[in-house]
């Protein structure tokens, strides 16, 4: 975490390969790609959305929704994320 944002936090992460999904319960997740690109994944009626994202790319993740990232290659991002945050390694019914 860089710095105490609200709630929550900012943070910058570094990764490749699939997370597992999550959600922020607590208000809007601000998600910005600094270098790389990743596929963030909605959870919306039971139906998984994708959004591909790339640098200088900006999402807001509305609170409460599931989501999940696939990064083929590698990822910076920069997220001001509200806490908690649940996970979960499968998919949310």
């Amino acid at each position: 975490m860089l710095a105490v944002c609200q709630s929550g936090g900012v943070f910058v992460g570094y990764w490749a390969g699939a997370s597992e999904w999550e959600r922020h319960n607590a208000g809007d997740e601000i998600v910005m790609v600094a270098d790389g690109e990743t596929t963030i994944y909605f959870l919306v009626d039971n139906d998984e959305r994708p959004a591909t994202l790339g640098v200088g790319d900006l999402v807001i993740v509305p609170q409460g929704v599931w989501h999940r990232f696939e990064t083929a290659v590698g990822v910076k991002l920069m997220s001001i994320t509200p806490q908690p945050t649940d996970h979960a390694a499968q998919r949310p019914i």
